[in-house]
């Protein structure tokens, strides 16, 4: 009976089928490959309009490389980034490479950014021109991680 017990234990802790075969646990690789897939394509697409990143434990080094291919993009509108080390040097790159006249939407949940952040966000939505209907219309990031002063501070300045 004991023996039966421990192969029930040690088998409710295996990884889904789904995530244990999954591309993302078996290719070390694997992150590094969709950086720079997106940083081929992003320059050279118009169709691509959204980008989203969740879940993904980037480093430091291609996160830089993906901002770089972001804001080369001519058709992007909106980036997604949820669970994302981003932190507040990242953001602070990403608000100063990113053009606020082609990006209309930026979510950023849950990436590690704290209110040391706000005044670059600020900065980025105030480069937008003036009267212009495209660019920079929403900045979304999670209240945990700026407090609310800020984000009312952030959301006047639209």
């Amino acid at each position: 009976a004991l023996n039966s017990e421990q192969n029930s234990t040690s088998a409710n802790k295996k990884l889904p089928v789904v995530i244990s075969n999954s591309i993302a646990k078996n290719k070390s690789h694997y992150i590094s490959n969709i950086i720079e897939l997106l940083c081929y394509v992003l320059p050279r697409s118009t169709r691509i309009k959204e980008v989203t990143l969740s879940n993904l434990n980037i480093r430091k080094d291609y996160m830089q490389k993906l901002i770089t291919g972001l804001s080369k993009s001519k058709s992007l509108e909106t980036i997604n980034f949820i669970k994302v080390p981003i932190g507040d040097e990242l953001m602070h790159s990403l608000m100063t490479t990113l053009d606020p006249n082609r990006i209309k939407s930026i979510k950023i949940n849950y990436c590690g950014i704290t209110s040391n952040s706000t005044n670059d966000i600020i900065q980025f939505i105030q480069k937008k021109q003036l009267n212009s209907l495209d660019g920079i219309q929403s900045f979304d990031v999670t209240k945990i991680e700026i407090p609310e002063k800020d984000q009312i501070m952030i959301q006047i300045k639209f």
